[in-house]
């Protein structure tokens, strides 16, 4: 009896040594994994030059917790980002994300790349691997996306005004400023932000919104000013960078004209938009006759339409403008001869 006994103790446990070694083991592996993506990060971004260490600390936890765990659960498990399963990801990554502000120097902007690599995905900033509009920016409530849109201002200024100090982000400075650039000056639903009985009042309450208005003021010229900076000027994004410029202030402008709102041609907008249109005319021939690109090319004059439009109706309805039109439509006209082969 006692042997038996003796027996079942036994079996008992290594039972639960079993048991107790899988419960153990499991965390530890994600431990050990996670561990091993964080020093992969601080060793690519060089954590060892920052001039915030703890707050790069924290901003690496947060990015790998994205980048490994919820891309894992989001990409290849199809869990969507506002399902229950992944709240406890998204919770833990703004913990340390947030700790991560606590830390950082105000004139350094190494939290705007790091929101970028560990939330653009997230709120559909940056293309991800599957569709999934559930924490989509635009599809927010109209207070999250607001927030959210205020956040990308001071993310842009930071960028443009004092720049990334210590840790080495490579390109993805450049990527991260030309998105929240984007993101910021794309299309806002003015139904939904803003009251009125008909569009055009909505549009007149839009344009009066002196607080968007000052954002987007502040955002367009510290854009300018990171374009400015020769490590900002990477050729990969050059047309990138003019297209960003002349496409959102051919919106600005386009929504008085489509509202019969355009005051005399007074919108503050129009002067800026024919120099960056002819800026990227200028740098489009540059490219053409330095590389063979028909992509880059095809894209441009299908990116263009608008462009042609819009400078079709500022020569009949602006005067003032006459002569900067016909030298950037002469210069237009020179590019298609090039596109043509003539």
């Amino acid at each position: 009896m006692e042997h038996v006994k003796s027996n079942i103790k036994g079996v008992s446990k290594r039972i639960f040594f079993k048991y107790f070694t899988i419960f153990i083991s499991i965390p530890l592996i994600f431990l050990v994994i996670h561990l091993s993506f964080y020093f992969s990060t601080k060793s690519i971004v060089k954590a060892n030059q920052s001039v915030n260490p703890e707050a790069t600390e924290y901003f690496i936890h947060a990015n790998v917790i994205a980048t490994l765990w919820i891309n894992i659960l989001h990409d290849y498990l199809f869990i969507n980002y506002d399902s229950k399963l992944m709240k406890p990801f998204l919770v833990t990554t703004n913990y340390f994300f947030q700790k991560g502000e606590y830390y950082i120097n105000p004139k350094n902007a190494e939290n705007a790349v790091w929101w970028f690599l560990t939330y653009a995905r997230i709120y559909k900033i940056h293309s991800s691997f599957r569709n999934d509009n559930s924490m989509n920016i635009y599809f927010l409530s109209k207070d999250e996306e607001m927030k959210l849109r205020y956040k990308l201002t001071d993310y842009i200024i930071n960028l443009g005004e004092n720049g990334v100090k210590g840790v080495d982000f490579g390109k993805y400075t450049i990527s991260a400023m030309h998105s929240f650039f984007g993101t910021h000056f794309s299309h806002i639903n003015i139904d939904k932000h803003y009251l009125g009985d008909t569009e055009i009042q909505r549009v007149r309450n839009f344009k009066s919104d002196k607080k968007l208005y000052n954002a987007k003021v502040k955002s367009y010229e510290s854009y300018l000013k990171f374009l400015g900076d020769k490590k900002n000027q990477d050729k990969d994004w050059l047309l990138t960078s003019l297209n960003n410029l002349s496409t959102r202030l051919n919106w600005l402008i386009a929504i008085d004209i489509k509202n019969g709102i355009l005051n005399n041609c007074s919108n503050i907008y129009i002067p800026q938009y024919l120099k960056s249109f002819e800026k990227l005319i200028i740098s489009l021939n540059i490219t053409n006759n330095s590389i063979s690109n028909r992509g880059i090319k095809n894209e441009f004059w299908k990116l263009s339409d608008g462009d042609l439009i819009l400078l079709d109706i500022l020569e009949n309805s602006c005067n003032k403008y006459n002569k900067e039109i016909k030298e950037i439509k002469q210069k237009l006209n020179k590019l298609e001869g090039q596109e043509n082969g003539n």
